[in-house]
């Protein structure tokens, strides 16, 4: 029984798969969020639900050995054996007694999880959420500049075609992946911005509930924000969809912090001044179209890396 004051809609909505549930039915039915709850926290919860559909490349987590089951058969020992298991005794063909041990033994494949021995205490995102990811991955616009044809606005109001709801889909798929190794909770998160937003720090859980923002503005690197935000052995993510620039300085300060950490950067459409030197130096660059493709690049190039 529930206390006074208490139902079981309340203890239910308590639940983490309940409210995403919930708010997974409205995207889909069109309704948008509900007016009696906070409309960021229902965002939270629907893209945790819907990154949770895309695949995630976690081959190299699940390992296999294999044991023993049953001993069967059996010879006579041998000078070379140095794996014995008794059978009994039996006399050769020379009339003599002998050991005798197990023929073979038929083996059962036994799946067993390994400990990730290296992860990321620190995920850096340089995350591009300037007006342009607004667009679809066409880039459509009306007359005035406006984005056109990109989606479902009713609940996510960038749209479900736009280029940020795939790139917002791959962080909460990488937080996915993280849980599922069992190591969220020690993982802090940056996310700085291309358009001059604050940056944002605290656990991966916290900073996805704040980083669910429309786009606006222009594209600019923070160059010197991210060079104090990178540690050795972070993990960094840079993602953009447009040309912007930086100077020699910039590359300078840039160069000695790509060695100490796992940088990937990812590029919507063609291949920038800031990819190609950072494929110059090294670093991971894929690009991409800008849908899907966004997300999937994202979360398999972390549990590849990770797993």
């Amino acid at each position: 029984m529930f206390g006074f004051g208490r139902n079981r809609f309340d203890e239910e909505m308590k639940i983490p798969r309940t409210r995403q549930e919930i708010a997974y039915r409205r995207y889909k039915s069109g309704k948008g969020p509900a007016q009696s709850r906070d409309s960021q926290e229902q965002l939270h919860d629907l893209y945790k639900k819907i990154s949770r559909e895309i695949p995630i490349n976690v081959t190299h987590f699940e390992e296999a050995s294999s044991a023993p089951l049953i001993p069967y058969g059996s010879r006579f020992i041998e000078e070379d054996d140095t794996v014995l298991n008794f059978a009994g005794v039996g006399i050769n063909e020379e009339g003599n007694i002998e050991i005798k041990t197990t023929e073979s033994e038929l083996e059962i494949p036994i799946e067993y999880k390994t400990n990730p021995t290296k992860f990321p205490k620190l995920k850096v995102v340089n995350l591009d959420r300037s007006g342009s990811m607004a667009y679809n991955p066409n880039n459509e616009r009306d007359n005035e500049g406006n984005p056109i044809n990109i989606g479902d606005t009713s609940f996510i109001p960038w749209g479900d075609r736009s280029k940020i709801h795939y790139a917002y889909k791959g962080l909460f798929g990488i937080d996915n992946f993280f849980r599922s190794q069992g190591i969220l909770q020690y993982v802090e998160c940056a996310i700085l911005g291309f358009s001059g937003e604050d940056t944002l720090r605290g656990n991966s859980e916290e900073v996805a509930k704040r980083v669910l923002q429309k786009p606006s503005g222009g594209t600019s690197l923070n160059a010197g924000g991210l060079e104090r935000e990178i540690q050795r052995d972070s993990l960094v993510i840079s993602l953009s969809d447009g040309e912007f620039s930086f100077s020699d300085k910039d590359k300078e300060k840039l160069k000695p912090k790509l060695r100490e950490c796992d940088y990937v950067h990812i590029q919507i459409g063609n291949d920038s001044a800031y990819s190609s030197f950072l494929r110059q130096e090294g670093s991971h660059v894929f690009t991409v179209r800008g849908d899907d493709d966004l997300s999937k690049i994202m979360i398999n190039f972390v549990s590849s890396k990770y797993s």
